[in-house]
C-alpha cells in the first residue's frame, strides 16, 4: 500500500513528430512566436539609450533562449502570444530580462510566463505572477534562495511510507534547493517584505524544525503498536474487517518491537493507494476509517514518543542538507508569512530547481 506520483504521457493511438519548423493547430507556428516576442521587445526599445541597447538587446536574447523551447515543449502554449494579458506580461519580462545581470533570471522569467499560460485563468494567481515578474530582478540571490527554502517546508512532503527512504527524498529536494549559502539575521526577511513576498513579525518564532516535522511527519515520528499487545491484536482484527493483510503494519525503525502504518502522516490515509495483483486504486472510505482507528491505537507513552522524536531527529541530521536547514530554520529571529507573491516565485523558482516537484499553483 503506498501513494503513486501522476505523470503525463501519450496515448496509444498519439502521433509524435519531429520536424525543424513545428507547426500548431492554433496556427502559431515557432517562427510567429519569436516574430511576437521580437515584436513586443521593439516597444520597449525606446525606452534605452543607444549606451544600453547592446547590453539590454544580449539580455532579452537570453530571454528569448531559454522562452521559446521550453513554448514549444508545452502543447498549445503557442497560442498564448496571441493573447493580450500574455503580450503585456512578456513586455514586463522583457524588461525584467533587460535590467538583470542574473542568468537564473532568465529561466525564473520563462518558468513564471509558463505559469501564467497554465495557471492564469485565476485572477488571484495572475496577479500574484504578475507582481512576481515585476521584481524578479529585484530579490536577491539568497534572499530568493532562502525565500524558496520556507515555502518548501511549509509546501512538499515525500509520498513514500518508509521513513528512512522518505528522509533520503526530503533530503535531496533541499540539496537542490539551497544552491545558496542561506542568509542569517532579519536583513533577508525585511527584504522581502519589502518587495511584498514575505509579511514579517517580530512577535512569534517559527516553529523550531524537530518539533515542525515531528508533528508534520507524524506517520513516520510515531511509536506505533506494540506487537502482541492488545492494541496490535485489535488492530489485526480491524484489518481483516476490510480484507487487509497484517502485513501492512510495518517494523518502526525507530522503535523495536513496534509496528505502524507506512505513512507519512496520518492526514494522508484518505488519498492512499491500495496495490493487490488485479488493480491499483484510492482507497476506500470504509478503508480509510479503519486506518485511522488503527493510528488511534498508537502507543502515547512521552518516553517512547521521545525516544522516537530523537531518533527521528538523529536520522535527519543524518543528512547534510536537512541539518543545514535545521541549524538555519531554527536560528530564524521572527515570524514569516508568505504572500501570494512570494508563494508564486517561490514555487516556480523550486520547479526551475528541480523540474520533478508537483504542481501546486
Amino acid at each position: 500500500m503506498k501513494n503513486s506520483r501522476q505523470i503525463q504521457k501519450a496515448g496509444n493511438d498519439a502521433q509524435q513528430i519531429q520536424a525543424n519548423t513545428v507547426i500548431f493547430n492554433n496556427g502559431i507556428t515557432e517562427e510567429r512566436t519569436r516574430e511576437i516576442f521580437s515584436e513586443m521587445f521593439e516597444l520597449e526599445r525606446v525606452n534605452y539609450t543607444q549606451e544600453a541597447i547592446q547590453t539590454v538587446q544580449e539580455r532579452v536574447n537570453k530571454l528569448e533562449k531559454s522562452l521559446i523551447p521550453r513554448i514549444e515543449s508545452i502543447e498549445g502554449a503557442s497560442a498564448s502570444f496571441s493573447d493580450p494579458k500574455f503580450q503585456f506580461l512578456l513586455r514586463s519580462a522583457q524588461k525584467a530580462a533587460a535590467s538583470s545581470e542574473n542568468e537564473n533570471d532568465y529561466d525564473l522569467l520563462t518558468e513564471l510566463l509558463v505559469c501564467h499560460i497554465q495557471k492564469g485563468e485565476n485572477r488571484k494567481t495572475r496577479a500574484g505572477i504578475s507582481h512576481a515578474i515585476e521584481i524578479v530582478d529585484e530579490i536577491d540571490n539568497d534572499a530568493l534562495c532562502a525565500l524558496t527554502v520556507v515555502h518548501a517546508v511549509n509546501a512538499y512532503s515525500p509520498i513514500i511510507g518508509d521513513p528512512v527512504e522518505g528522509m533520503k527524498v526530503i533530503a535531496g529536494l533541499f540539496e537542490r534547493l539551497e544552491y545558496e549559502k542561506l542568509p542569517n539575521g532579519s536583513e533577508w526577511i525585511d527584504h522581502l517584505d519589502v518587495l511584498g513576498a514575505v509579511r514579517m513579525s517580530s512577535f512569534g518564532h517559527m516553529k523550531r524544525i524537530n518539533l515542525y516535522y515531528s508533528e508534520k511527519f507524524n506517520g513516520y515520528a510515531c511509536a506505533g503498536i506494540k506487537i502482541g499487545s492488545e492494541n496490535y491484536l485489535k488492530a489485526v482484527e480491524l484489518l481483516k474487517s476490510v480484507r487487509f493483510q497484517e502485513s501492512i503494519l510495518n517494523p518502526n525503525v525507530f522503535l523495536k518491537d513496534y509496528v505502524r502504518i507506512p505513512i507519512v502522516s496520518k492526514e494522508m490515509i484518505g488519498g492512499m493507494i491500495v496495490h493487490n495483483n488485479i488493480e491499483s486504486r484510492k482507497i476506500t472510505r470504509e478503508e480509510a476509517a479503519v486506518l485511522n482507528d488503527i493510528f488511534e491505537l498508537y502507543d502515547t507513552d512521552n518516553q517512547q514518543l521521545a525516544q522516537v522524536k530523537a531518533e527521528f531527529m538523529k536520522l535527519w541530521d543524518s543528512y547534510d542538507s536537512l541539518r543545514r536547514l535545521r541549524e538555519w530554520w531554527d536560528a530564524i529571529p521572527c515570524s514569516v508569512q508568505i504572500t501570494q507573491v512570494g508563494n508564486v516565485l517561490a514555487h516556480t523558482n523550486a520547479k526551475r530547481c528541480d523540474p520533478q516537484i508537483p504542481d501546486l499553483i
